[in-house]
């Protein structure tokens, strides 16, 4: 999936700062049960994945479309 969505951004299909935007998503720490870690995520608006979607020709690429909840 990274290599589809880096090359919607290298061919100017899409413009990164308009369909991506970072979400920051804390759990507890695994090793540690008194503290907690935080990772920062990607989250794609639905221009990106019908452009990924198209990208990809296999039976998971049409799945994957199809069962976007709306």
């Amino acid at each position: 999936m990274k290599k589809h969505t880096n090359n919607v951004f290298k061919d100017d299909e899409l413009d990164k700062t308009e369909v991506c935007a970072k979400f920051a998503h804390t759990t507890q720490h695994v090793a540690l049960s008194d503290k907690t870690q935080t990772r920062e995520l990607d989250y794609y608006n639905f221009d990106m994945i019908i452009s990924v979607s198209h990208r990809v020709k296999s039976k998971k690429g049409v799945i994957f479309l199809v069962y976007i909840p709306l």
